[in-house]
């Protein structure tokens, strides 16, 4: 076995030894996802939602993953950060990616694991109804409210962050 699997294996039997719940968050995909470096690749042209081959790519590992850990993982978070904001096209694939994700998941672990979207910077009231039951069941939203990337973030005091 080549990379890191091996050392992904050993840290979920610990996890599972000092019964700790993990959630699996795939952060990089073909193409990158949001050209930024926690993809992976930092780019100005991220081409992840524009390559048909890398959505399946990404589906296929996701395929992968779950049925070859899904029983030593609590939730799987299907894709981290998609640049949704790059245009209406990115939004329409990452829906359908969240869609072809889900199913993925659900054939190949059953309802045994939770699913895992993010807003895709799009705001989270843009997801109201998408994936609900009976559709989707045990799917997890996350959100990421980033303080930190300006200087007037940065130079907030810790209640002016609680109260924004």
């Amino acid at each position: 076995m080549l990379g890191a699997w091996p050392y992904l294996i050993r840290g979920l039997n610990w996890a599972k030894q000092h019964s700790v719940h993990v959630i699996l968050d795939l952060h990089g995909a073909p193409g990158s996802q949001n050209g930024y470096d926690n993809s992976g690749q930092r780019t100005s042209d991220p081409v992840w939602a524009l390559t048909p081959a890398n959505v399946t790519r990404t589906i296929d590992t996701l395929r992968y993953i779950v049925e070859n850990i899904g029983g030593m993982i609590d939730v799987i978070e299907l894709l981290n950060e998609p640049a949704g904001f790059r245009g209406d096209n990115w939004a329409q694939v990452i829906r359908q990616f969240w869609l072809d994700g889900y199913d993925a998941v659900r054939q190949a672990a059953g309802n045994d694991t939770k699913v895992m979207i993010g807003d895709a910077f799009l705001g989270v009231q843009n997801w109201n109804g998408f994936l609900n039951y009976p559709r989707g069941q045990g799917v997890i939203m996350d959100f990421h409210e980033y303080q930190i990337f300006s200087d007037g973030e940065l130079n907030r005091s810790f209640d002016d962050h609680v109260s924004v």
